[in-house]
C-alpha cells in the first residue's frame, strides 16, 4: 500500500492585497526568441537591465523535476541553497517554492535592492495578480508584504534557461544535485493543489492495470484509460465513431433485433466485425489504401485516424449503417 503524502497547511495566511505591493517584474527578455537570437545578444540585454537597477544583489532561483524527483535552488554569489520537495510536487509549485525561498533569503541581505532571477515566465505572470489561490502563491505575497515593510526593493526578472549566464546555469545544476543527493532531506509537505493531481494519476494507474484485464471489446481500440479528444468532429460522426469503438452498430448488431444468425463475411468465411472490415477483409483493401488507414487497432481509431476512418466509411457506403 502506497504511504499517504503529508498535506501542505491549509490555514495559511497573508496580508490584505490592498496592503500588498507587489514588486518590479521584468520581462523584457522575452522580446528575444530564444532559439533565433544569439545567446550573446540575451545576455547583454540582461546585463543593461540590472544596470537599470543600479547592480542590485541577484538572487538567482532554478527547480527541476524528473523521474527520480523534484528540487531547487537559490544561488547567489555568496551561496548555494539545495532544496528536496515530495514526488507529489508540480512544476508549478516546485518554480513557486524556489522564488520563496529566495525572497526569504533576501530578508537577510544587506542590499536595499535585490533582484530575483527565474526563468519560469508563467510564475512570474501568475505573481501579478491580485489573488492567489496557490498555498506557496499565498506565502510569496506574504513575503511581498514583509519586504515591503523592511523598506527593501524586490525586482523579480526573467531570463531563458540555457543562454550562458552563469548563475542561472549555477541554479540549475544545484537544484539538480539536490535530487541525487541522498541525504537531502525533504523540506515541505504537498500543497492540496498538488494531491489532488497525484491521486489522479494513482487512481489512473490502478485502472489502467485493472482494465488490461478486462473483455471489453473496447480494449481491442483503446489499450490504456484516458480521455478521447474528438477535435473539430460534427456530432453525427462523433457518434459513428463512438459505435465502432464500443462495438455496437447496425452493421454487426442488427441480427440480434431481428433474431437472425450472425452475419459472416462471404470472403474469408469469419463473423463479421468492426475490426475485420475496417483492418482485415482483403475485400477492401484498396479502399483502405486509398484512406491510408492503419493497421494497427488503436491507431485506426484515434483522434488523428478519425477522418480517415470516416472517409473510408463513404467510400464503402457504411456510414449510414453505423
Amino acid at each position: 500500500m502506497e504511504s499517504f503524502p503529508t498535506p501542505y497547511p491549509t490555514n495559511i495566511k497573508s496580508a490584505p492585497p490592498w496592503f500588498i505591493q507587489t514588486p518590479i517584474i521584468n520581462t523584457l527578455l522575452s522580446q528575444f526568441p530564444k532559439h533565433d537570437t544569439n545567446k550573446h545578444i540575451i545576455k547583454q540585454n540582461f546585463r543593461q537591465i540590472l544596470d537599470q537597477f543600479d547592480h542590485p544583489e541577484g538572487i538567482y532561483s532554478d527547480s527541476s523535476k524528473t523521474h527520480l524527483g523534484v528540487g531547487a535552488a537559490v544561488v547567489t554569489d555568496y551561496v548555494a541553497l539545495t532544496f528536496k520537495l515530495p514526488e507529489t510536487a508540480t512544476i508549478l509549485t516546485v518554480k513557486l517554492f524556489a522564488i520563496l525561498q529566495a525572497l526569504q533569503y533576501a530578508k537577510s541581505s544587506a542590499s536595499d535592492t535585490v533582484s530575483i532571477i527565474s526563468d519560469s515566465l508563467s510564475v512570474l505572470q501568475l505573481l501579478q495578480r491580485i489573488y492567489i489561490k496557490h498555498p506557496i502563491g499565498i506565502l510569496i505575497k506574504q513575503q511581498f508584504f514583509e519586504l515591503q515593510s523592511l523598506k527593501k526593493k524586490i525586482i523579480l526578472l526573467w531570463v531563458p534557461s540555457h543562454v550562458g549566464i552563469v548563475e542561472n546555469e549555477s541554479a540549475d545544476f544545484h537544484a539538480r544535485e539536490a535530487i541525487d543527493n541522498p541525504n537531502q532531506g525533504i523540506t515541505m509537505c504537498s500543497p492540496h493543489t498538488d494531491l489532488k493531481i497525484y491521486f489522479k494519476s494513482i487512481l489512473l494507474r490502478k485502472w489502467n492495470i485493472e482494465w488490461q484485464s478486462t473483455p471489453f471489446k473496447l480494449r481491442e481500440w483503446k489499450p490504456k484509460v484516458g480521455p478521447w479528444n474528438y477535435g473539430t468532429l460534427k456530432r453525427r460522426e462523433q457518434v459513428i465513431i463512438t459505435r465502432l469503438r464500443l462495438g455496437h452498430n447496425k452493421v454487426i448488431h442488427e441480427y440480434l433485433i431481428s433474431l437472425a444468425d450472425q452475419p459472416q463475411c462471404y470472403i474469408c468465411e469469419v463473423a463479421l466485425t468492426i475490426h475485420h472490415i475496417i483492418v482485415q477483409c482483403p475485400v477492401f483493401q484498396l479502399e483502405r489504401e486509398m484512406c491510408k488507414i492503419s493497421t494497427e487497432s488503436q491507431e485506426t481509431l484515434s483522434y488523428f485516424s478519425a477522418s480517415k476512418i470516416l472517409n473510408y466509411l463513404s467510400a464503402l457506403n457504411l456510414s449510414n449503417k453505423i
